[in-house]
């Protein structure tokens, strides 16, 4: 192979994608806001857009689900500057946030900067990060976004010098994640949850688009699986998608699950379906059961992988996709 065949990839005007901040990013950014969790390595849910906080509005108000930690999301189309710095401030302070994102299709140095500062300044519970929205293309292809983040806190000892290993270990969900990663590595599967993300979850990828796995933990071992489509790609099909899996929830539930040794929660709507698989577990007060817990989580990965690709392939073929 001499390489003549590979495509040429290459970033294009913001523009191609969205001509309007308010009217056209700002939405197509709430509807796809687990595109830019997954850059920032924490899951997203949107709470509202266009939130009134004295004279102004904030774009996008979050939480993460898992915590319930406040996002505050202040975007633009253009590079950053003094005014929309401004209401990020007003907008932090007047919803008390935890993570505050400022998106841009460019964070200048001036306001790398500051946000370095912040992060350096406050303290552990408030982060700060600069995202840089891009469009790329391969060959004549549509163009697609991508989340480039230039800022983003040292979570686990902000303002007191470099990470090391061993302060990583001594946190435990980060422990408790890293060598699930690496397990999950070992098996073919990418985990895209970042090393130092210090929230009870991690992320897990999945081939087929529309699927989204997450484990997380707090007072038990929980594996959740998500099926939705984003934008223009879901309409009609996260539908006919939740219909399927509604239909075949008993199915689906036997197969994974057949000694109903598990607790299962499942929430169907018409645009989005999610089933969570609950069982005992600690994390904190059982590290000597960790192996086990990973374990249980690959398993269930693996397994959910097995039930719904055919079911998926079998949406495919009924869309004539």
């Amino acid at each position: 192979m001499t390489g003549d065949n590979l495509a040429e990839i290459y970033k294009v005007d913001i523009k191609e994608g969205w001509s309007h901040e308010a009217l056209e990013f700002t939405p197509w950014l709430a509807a796809n806001l687990d595109k830019l969790g997954d850059a920032l390595g924490v899951p997203l849910q949107l709470q509202g857009q266009e939130i009134h906080i004295g004279n102004y509005r904030l774009d996008i108000l979050a939480t993460v689900p898992y915590d319930g930690r406040s996002v505050i999301i202040e975007n633009q189309l253009g590079p950053t500057d003094n005014d929309h710095l401004s209401r990020l401030l007003i907008y932090a302070a007047g919803k008390d946030a935890k993570l505050i994102v400022w998106v841009a299709d460019e964070v200048k140095d001036e306001h790398r900067q500051v946000l370095d500062w912040l992060n350096q300044r406050t303290d552990n519970n408030t982060l700060f990060y600069g995202v840089a929205v891009e469009l790329w293309k391969i060959d004549d292809s549509r163009p697609a976004p991508h989340f480039n983040v230039v800022i983003a806190p040292n979570t686990i000892n902000k303002g007191s010098g470099p990470v090391v290993d061993q302060q990583l270990d001594e946190q435990p969900n980060i422990g408790f994640r890293r060598p699930l990663k690496q397990k999950l590595r070992d098996h073919g599967i990418i985990a895209t949850s970042g090393d130092t993300t210090a929230g009870p979850w991690c992320v897990i990828g999945y081939t087929l688009l529309g699927v989204k796995c997450t484990a997380f933990w707090q007072k038990s071992l929980n594996f959740e699986v998500t099926v939705k489509k984003s934008g223009a790609q879901g309409q009609g099909w996260n539908q006919k998608a939740c219909q399927l899996l509604s239909e075949r929830r008993g199915a689906i539930q036997s197969q994974i699950d057949p000694q109903e040794a598990e607790s299962w929660d499942w929430q169907i709507g018409d645009e989005a379906a999610k089933v969570v698989v609950s069982r005992p577990g600690n994390i904190y007060d059982n590290p000597e059961q960790w192996d086990e817990y990973h374990d249980w989580i690959i398993a269930k990965f693996f397994k959910f992988r097995e039930v719904f690709t055919p079911l998926l392939a079998e949406l495919a073929a009924a869309a004539g996709e």
